[in-house]
């Protein structure tokens, strides 16, 4: 009978932390309710810096146009190959561009025109950037309007002989064109890519060597878009984040000594008050990730984030943003050597252009003692 009682007692605590409706038990196998409960002062950042940060921009949606001090121009290739379903032998009868948008930044109204250009140098999607922009022809190929509408379609003609050229296998090397904004464009507008939102089409119609008429659609081969900066931020003053022109920030908290390293988190909250005056967002959703390299500028331009992530969205009248980062506070704890700071970056890099500018970032811990510390249970 002893026996049974006491196996029944055992079962009891297990049950009891294994149902979520009963919290006691699963807060005693988890060492919460041992020991002190200790919340320490806020924590300033030990080291924090901005960096901008040269990428492409070839995964992302295309952007058109000039807003938050940014001027944005999209590249586009239809190589050969695109034009399988274009019989051989055909003669074009009419070729027109379509882009579809879904958003605008900037301006409300109006319209403003883009020049179209011929690319002549060579360039991809996954290594092109703004500051080492292809080569292109001078004079605009023709000028198309632009209107601050979203969501539409903007549609419009391109030359026959333009296209008969980048269909021709023999023809020399075909590098596309370029789509920029003319001077004192008010908005930029933001259009689907080849690998988000709806892809840009180049509608043909062609008349067959039997005389049939009939007609197409190509996706691009390559896509991307290429964004200038008016004046480059100022890294040495606010941490930055920003997208399109990408800027990304990185801080460093030191942890106290004499914690012992098997104490719980109850909560980590990085706190940044955000600069209203500076800052150009709508919506902006910021991820923090630990940093995994010992030097900050290399760690700055990864291109791999995965594992543990937390966020928070910030939005045109957030004053602050307070972000949980327990878990990784948690592993610090447990093994200080792996603390190499937290990296910031907004989630919409490479398809908006928002900028948010962040000061006086701080840290509030709290934490349970492991059992024999303080205050037995």
């Amino acid at each position: 009978m002893v026996l049974i009682w006491g196996l029944g007692i055992v079962v009891g605590f297990m049950g009891c932390a294994s149902d979520e409706s009963s919290p006691v038990g699963a807060q005693l196998l988890k060492g919460r309710s041992f020991g002190n409960v200790v919340a320490l002062d806020p924590m300033e950042a030990a080291r924090d810096s901005s960096y901008r940060v040269p990428m492409s921009l070839g995964e992302g949606k295309n952007l058109v146009g000039r807003a938050g001090g940014l001027t944005a121009k999209t590249l586009l290739l239809f190589s050969t190959s695109a034009f399988s379903d274009v019989p051989q032998n055909a003669r074009l009868e009419k070729v027109e561009l379509q882009l579809t948008s879904d958003r605008v930044y900037g301006a409300e109204a109006g319209v403003f025109h883009a020049d179209v250009y011929e690319v002549r140098s060579e360039w991809s999607e996954d290594e092109v950037r703004s500051d080492a922009p292809p080569d292109y022809d001078p004079q605009a190929l023709f000028s198309v309007p632009i209107g601050a509408s979203a969501p539409d379609t903007t549609r419009f003609g391109l030359p026959v002989s333009l296209v008969e050229v980048w269909m021709d296998t023999t023809a020399e090397a075909n590098y596309g064109i370029l789509i920029a904004p003319s001077e004192g464009a008010p908005f930029l507008k933001r259009f689907g890519s080849s690998e988000r939102g709806e892809s840009p089409l180049l509608w043909i119609r062609y008349r067959t060597a039997e005389g049939t008429s009939d007609s197409t659609t190509v996706r691009p081969t390559e896509d991307a878009v290429l964004v200038e900066r008016e004046s480059s931020f100022d890294t040495e003053g606010n941490l930055i984040l920003a997208d399109g022109d990408v800027y990304r920030s990185l801080v460093q908290f030191i942890l106290p000594d004499g914690i012992d390293s098997l104490i719980t988190v109850n909560s980590a909250v990085l706190s940044l008050a955000i600069d209203r005056d500076r800052s150009f967002v709508e919506q902006m959703t910021i991820e923090v990730w630990p940093v995994t390299q010992t030097s900050w500028e290399a760690e700055a331009s990864r291109t791999d984030f995965s594992g543990t992530l937390s966020s928070a969205i910030v939005g045109d009248t957030t004053s602050t943003v307070s972000i949980e980062i327990r878990s990784m506070v948690q592993d610090w704890f447990r093994d200080p050597s792996a603390n190499y700071g937290i990296l910031l970056r907004s989630a919409g890099e490479q398809e908006d252009i928002f900028a948010v500018f962040l000061e006086h970032p701080q840290l509030r811990i709290t934490y349970s003692e492991p059992p024999g510390i303080g205050t037995l249970p």
